[in-house]
């Protein structure tokens, strides 16, 4: 399952607050993690593999003190999945739905929750249940864990452009589904490091994808690295 990693817009303020964090001070990572956009935004990445994947939003609505917003992914043109969930600018983000080929999971309220204010160096868990369908079919129940630690801010470089400013994180995350319709239980973990830069959002990832089922390892991608290479925010094109 590719693993989501959505982010936009910030001034210097974000810069200097960096360059001044200590290891146990909130930073607003608003601007790096969720940033604003417009239907029909997207982000292209190049991948080591050689494949492309395409982020796109598909989907925004004022909500409450922030933002719904729906974003799809594609690999080489080909949907292959995608999320929704609200943005609360300087408090929390939190997915409600995830699709992975015909896999849809609704995952309970308030979904899974992730603070947009972030200490350096301190490691942060979050958890979420849902309910699996299959092509429309209730198939089981599904959980999900995500460990991210934000190791610092510095220079993030590329093949196509450097981000002298980006936010570098650690990430796990763990997804299970109790498929009881097949009577099987499927796991998949993705480790690895992202780069998100204030206004742009993820721009570089390193991560390792293995899947398991019936607790045995049938999949292992190894290492694979990403970079972005072209796309728009609110319009404008990057980077």
């Amino acid at each position: 399952m590719p693993t989501l990693l959505v982010a936009l817009s910030v001034p210097l303020a974000a810069l200097l607050l960096a360059a001044c964090a200590t290891s146990g001070d909130e930073i607003d990572l608003t601007a790096h993690l969720v940033p604003e956009s417009a239907v029909g935004d997207f982000k292209l990445f190049a991948v080591d593999d050689g494949t492309e994947r395409r982020f796109e939003t598909v989907l925004v609505e004022p909500y409450a003190e922030g933002r719904y917003e729906a974003e799809e992914f594609r690999v080489d043109g080909k949907p292959v999945g995608g999320v929704a969930g609200v943005a609360l600018p300087g408090r929390e983000r939190a997915v409600l739905v995830s699709t992975a080929g015909g896999l849809t999971v609704s995952w309970e309220p308030p979904g899974l929750v992730q603070p947009l204010r972030v200490p350096v160096g301190r490691t942060l868990k979050a958890r979420a249940s849902g309910r699996a369908e299959e092509n429309g079919l209730h198939i089981g129940s599904a959980a999900r864990w995500i460990t991210t630690t934000l190791i610092g801010f510095g220079l993030c470089e590329t093949p196509v452009a450097s981000y002298p400013d980006a936010a570098r994180f650690e990430e796990s995350t763990t997804f299970r589904v109790e498929d009881e319709y097949r009577h099987r239980k499927l796991e998949v973990q993705v480790e690895g490091k992202a780069c998100y830069a204030p206004g742009l959002g993820l721009v570089a990832a390193t991560e390792r994808t293995r899947t398991w089922v019936d607790g045995v390892l049938r999949s292992d991608t190894g290492e694979v690295h990403s970079h972005l290479v072209s796309g728009t925010i609110l319009g404008v094109p990057i980077p």
